[in-house]
């Protein structure tokens, strides 16, 4: 996954219009949460989700984005991502 995706791409094709934006959501093992990554050129909104269980947050979208997305106990170890 590493090599075959260009990860770099994703930020310029945001940057360019091509690709309007990109979300990966993963849960937060602390809390339950689900966590929206967001890779836009466009400020992300106030607002993402009226659900209190939900977060949005600016990244780089990348493999440890879409790792952690696919997290499953047990079966596919948790990713930590920043804090």
């Amino acid at each position: 996954m590493i090599r075959t995706i260009p990860w770099r791409g994703i930020g310029r094709n945001c940057a360019r219009a091509p690709l309007h934006a990109l979300s990966v959501s993963a849960t937060h093992v602390g809390t339950g949460h689900t966590v929206v990554f967001l890779s836009s050129a466009e400020p992300l909104p106030r607002e993402w989700s009226r659900d209190p269980f939900v977060r949005h947050r600016a990244a780089r979208i990348g493999p440890r984005h879409v790792l952690a997305s696919a997290a499953i106990p047990l079966l596919f170890p948790a990713v930590k991502i920043g804090r």
